[in-house]
């Protein structure tokens, strides 16, 4: 299937959502929120940067150069960067020089040197590095397997297109990881490493959230030792919770380098402490006999003034006797500003010291987010280079041993910008760049969090000198043409293999750009693409692993569902196929290679057992006879289920907040039409992600670029016409509310607005000084609450906007509070359910849950309903204080983002799985599941016995509560992120193509009315 057959790249496949910003530095490593945000959260971290950076870097060609002893720099921006305050890390972003790609060098070297006086120049006390780089047959000793991080395992044959994870066939073992890892394994010297969180707590003295370096023994995946560190104080802005170690080592003899969650350059024993401590580092915390041996530790964060967005996550990469890695310098933590503008972004330290010999600011002022990628490293035309993929989208190559500047690409068109939430068309770079044959290949995109949209893939000359965008390329495609990504690719035989974050894998013409062939995966794609024994091997976000031929033409060898989401790269080493899923390794072999059963590695001093087939069972408790988990206590039925909305709910009035009612139950009683026919559109310019709020006769919506509108709903003459529009600085991702004449909602600068719903005028705002705003409000009496992304959720006074109360919860708060008995309740970032005193702000309980939740919970009784992150949907008595159940689908794990609707006995959630799903409510058991083509991320509603959901295939459907059966479909021409509101007779709805629908549901109709499809 060619593009010219497909709708805009960035509507297709699996659009991706806005919450797992800590993701992105996972998907970073792995190329990388709840931001709750790989990248990204990313768990997205959503959030929008204050301005527009849209300049292209304008570095000169000579190089600013001082001496480096790896001391603290510049101290005003170190002490920038520990206050931390917004005001300041704007004005040194007013005062900051232009960029230059400074290079630091050893002492004694002229600041005027140029790259061919450098090589003219006695040799620097650091050897230039070799080009041969000492990787054993059959294996993979870093991310990308060689300098060159061109992702294809030379010389492996018999590599498995067939395999089971149920059964065990071709299955050589399995190893548990972690409650989540998102980085890719290296193989060496008969062990594995790979970097994960402390979710397992394999030291039993070591509990809570820390970064984790694991070594697990090649033949059977069995646990060596691991190294652990603890998280950075400043939390989630420059080390995400939960996340752990992103950073794939590269290996280099007996040692090991990686980048930790810390933001450190870390140099380690291969062996661990079994031959001893060895120094120069002797401040091992932990030295039992599972504890890793730290040789040396270059602290970026501490020592070199470095500011990580969210999380360092670089891949290093040693070619001779320099090690070489990105910093992770970003923008803050609340995208306001650059905390430290001339901090390094690139560094060189000599491997068997740890003495920074030289390091690049390149590109200053001019990062548009973070720097997740990895740096890679190639000889042409006899010159050594090492690739530094920047910050600002630009492309450098430096001469290894000194640092200057060889040449610089940029990798956006001159007329490209950078715009919030990833809704312009300047990219950064999180795919690491493949140094091949002279060429360096190389996408462009952004966070996963800010989703698909047009990208660009460049092949570069590398023989250039100076600024090579124009005389450098050897082609590009892009736009239209090619989507945003995220992955490395793999050059073999003439051909390129690319993959699109949306979900499309690519055969491209090596020496053209020309398109061979495309495969749609159904599914977003993190990983990259590898080659190996003449096959693609390709992971995606729905578990599965796509196996072509590579050639060609496309021949799609086999789909092999892993039971987990895959976000890692396949590893082909020693005739053993590796995948990293979200909590497990999988060593895949031939069956002379495989016992016929997994071996089951749990951890040191284990033996490995063999497994058989997969357990469908819920880590917490018992598998159910429909496959749902339940709780090994069978816990007392909930309270019997209210058949109508609570008395407080919105009524056929309107849909005055976020899920309709109070309460969030988002149920109504009215019966919709069989087939509600399409009234009016309006067209607000730009995307609209937020639910609309209907009241007195008008709809409001909000759209993501911070246009606040008011629409004349049913008059026949006026329907559909713009009435006022209330323009903000920020966009909103925040959905209106409506209470006493005025309109309330965030923004994602962190301002939140009360507007007059007659006349659009501001009444007031109230600056939280703090992240992005996408909770929307909820009022109680004359109290209006919402939830931050700077870990509060907020109480003002409704009339004048006065602070009540702030609660500090322990993480970002995505979800919206609704109120019961005079309480309200947070599912935040943190993975904490909180009980909230609506009077006085103090908290009255509060639960842990599995992971972390962007759901807004829906109150029945005393009883919340709500999905995490961890692939569960829970039923929780809060006056009880106890855990009636826990819903998780028997063969899907994805995580439920959207909120729950809730009627009689039914419980409707969408999740990323691409299904809706419907639970009965007071046992937890699933009932059914309508499968959509791409993410349900959007909330469901629940009208007189009909369920109402948009999903991001652009659909618009309505089911059969009793059955799940379809109904009726909808289809526009974009996705459907934001929820329906409906007021008894009227459906609207905003699309991400900038339309709002409103549809007729009362009475009997049928028809679209427009263009649109209606099945």
């Amino acid at each position: 299937m060619m593009h010219a057959d497909l709708p805009a790249r960035w509507h297709g496949g699996a659009p991706l959502g806005r919450i797992s910003g800590f993701l992105l530095l996972a998907a970073a490593a792995l190329a990388a929120g709840c931001g709750c945000s790989a990248s990204g959260g990313s768990p997205g971290e959503p959030g929008a940067e204050e301005e527009a950076r849209t300049a292209p870097s304008q570095a000169p060609l000579s190089e600013e150069i001082s001496s480096q002893d790896g001391a603290a720099r510049d101290g005003a921006a170190s002490s920038l960067r520990e206050s931390g305050a917004a005001e300041a890390s704007r004005t040194a972003r007013e005062q900051a020089p232009e960029p230059e790609p400074a290079a630091r060098q050893p002492a004694g070297t002229s600041p005027e040197t140029t790259a061919q006086e450098a090589a003219a120049a006695p040799a620097p006390a650091v050897r230039s590095p070799d080009a041969s780089f000492a990787a054993k047959p059959g294996e993979w000793p870093m991310w990308g397997g060689r300098p060159g991080r061109n992702m294809v395992s030379p010389g492996e044959t018999s590599i498995p297109e067939e395999w089971d994870v149920e059964s065990g066939k071709n299955i050589l073992w399995k190893a548990d990881l972690a409650t989540q890892s998102f980085a890719n394994p290296v193989i060496a010297g008969g062990k594995i490493l790979i970097g994960s969180n402390n979710g397992l707590e394999r030291n039993p003295r070591i509990k809570g959230d820390r970064g984790v370096m694991q070594c697990l023994r090649a033949e059977d995946g069995r646990l060596l030792w691991q190294i652990v560190h603890d998280k950075l104080p400043s939390g989630h802005d420059n080390d995400w919770p939960e996340v752990g170690i992103c950073s794939a080592p590269v290996v280099d003899g007996d040692r090991f380098y990686y980048v930790s969650n810390r933001c450190e350059l870390v140099c380690a024993d291969l062996d661990g402490l079994a031959d001893g401590n060895d120094g120069p580092y002797r401040g091992e915390e932990h030295t039992s006999d599972i504890d890793g041996d730290i040789i040396w530790i270059v602290d970026m964060y501490t020592d070199l003034g470095v500011y990580p967005h969210n999380l360092a996550a670089s891949s290093p990469l040693v070619a001779g006797d320099l090690v070489f890695a990105l910093t992770g310098n970003g923008v803050a933590g609340d995208h306001k500003g650059l905390p430290a503008p001339v901090a390094p972004s690139f560094i060189a330290v000599e491997k068997r010291t740890g003495k920074v010999a030289w390091t690049s600011s390149a590109p200053g002022e001019n990062i548009l987010h973070g720097q997740w990628s990895s740096p890679s490293f190639g000889i042409t035309g006899g010159r050594e280079q090492v690739i530094f993929p920047a910050g600002d989208g630009w492309i450098y190559s430096f001469d290894p041993p000194t640092g200057a500047l060889l040449w610089k690409f940029d990798g956006n068109p001159k007329d490209s910008k950078w715009e919030p939430s990833g809704l312009g068309t300047r990219n950064s770079i999180v795919a690491t760049p493949v140094f091949h044959d002279g060429a360096v290949y190389v996408g462009m995109g952004q966070d996963p969090e800010h989703g698909d949209g047009p990208g660009n893939i460049h092949a570069i000359r590398a023989g250039g000198s100076g600024d090579v965008t124009e005389s450098g390329r050897i082609w590009t495609r892009g736009g239209k043409d090619f989507g945003r990504t995220i992955s490395s690719v793999a050059v073999f035989e003439g051909l390129v293999f690319a993959a699109e974050l949306a979900g499309f894998l690519c055969c491209l013409d090596a020496e053209t750009g020309a398109m061979h062939w495309e495969h749609d995966l159904l599914s977003g794609v993190w990983g990259s693409p590898m080659v190996a024994d003449g096959k693609v091997f390709i992971g995606d976000e729905d578990g599965d692993i796509a196996i072509c031929r590579a050639s060609r033409e496309l021949e799609l060898l086999g789909e092999i569902d892993m039971g987990d989401t895959v976000y890692s790269t396949p590893v082909a080493a020693g005739g053993v196929l590796y995948i990293a899923t979200r909590r497990s390794l999988y060593a895949i072999a031939e069956p002379k290679k495989s016992a016929g059963a997994v071996k089951e590695s749990a951890g040191a001093g284990d033996t490995p057992q063999a497994a058989g087939a997969k357990k469908k069972r819920d880590d917490a408790g018992k598998k159910t006879e429909s496959g749902v988990a339940k709780e090994k206590d069978e816990a007392p039925p909930s309270p019997a289920p209210e058949t109508q909305p609570s008395p407080d709910a919105a009524g056929p009035a309107g849909w005055p907040v976020f899920r309709g009612d109070p309460r969030f139950q988002a149920c109504r009683p009215e019966k919709p039409a069989d087939a509600p026919r399409l009234r009016w559109t309006h067209d607000a310019g730009d995307p609209v992600e937020s639910t609309a709020c209907i009241a007195g006769g008008r709809a409001f919506a909000a759209t993501t670029g911070g246009d606040l509108i008011a629409l004349e709903l049913a008059a026949s003459e006026k329907k559909g016409k713009l009435l006022w529009k209330y323009s903000a600085e920020s966009g909103f991702r925040s959905s209106p509310g409506f209470h006493s004449g005025k309109l309330f909602l965030g923004d994602d600068g962190g301002i939140f607005h009360a507007v007059d719903a007659s006349s659009g005028e501001r009444a007031w705002i109230y600056d939280t000084e703090g992240a992005e705003i996408i909770s929307s409000a909820n009022f109680a009496g004359d109290r209006v609450l919402f939830g931050s992304y700077d870990a509060c959720l907020y109480c003002l006074d409704a009339a004048a906007g006065k602070l009540v109360w702030k609660f500090e919860t322990g993480g970002p708060v995505h979800s919206s509070p609704p109120l019961a008995g005079g309480k309200t309740f947070v599912a935040g970032c943190d993975s904490t359910l909180r009980v909230i005193d609506v009077a006085t702000g103090e908290e009255v309980w509060q639960l842990e849950m599995s992971g972390y939740s962007a759901a807004s919970p829906a109150v029945v009784g005393s009883v919340l309903y709500v999905g995490t992150f961890e692939n569960e949907v829970i039923a929780v008595d809060f006056e009880a204080k106890k855990l009636l159940w826990t819903y998780r689908h028997p063969e899907k794990q994805f995580p439920f983002y959207g909120s729950a609707a809730v009627c009689g006995d039914r419980l409707v959630v969408g999740g990323r799985d691409r299904m809706i799903h419907c639970i009965d409510r007071r046992t937890g058991d699933g009932v059914w599941t309508f499968e959509t083509k791409a993410r349900v991320e959007a909330s469901p509603v629940i009208a007189g016995g009909r369920v109402i959901c948009g999903s991001s295939d652009s659909n618009l459907y309505l089911l059969d509560l009793a059955s799940g059966k379809e109904a009726w479909r909808f289809e526009a021409d974009g996705a459907f992120t934001a929820s329906p509101a409906l007021d008894g007779e009227h459906l609207v709805i905003g699309a991400d193509n900038g339309l709002i629908y409103c549809f007729d549901i009362a009475g009997a109709s049928s028809g679209a009315g427009r263009s649109g499809e209606v099945r």
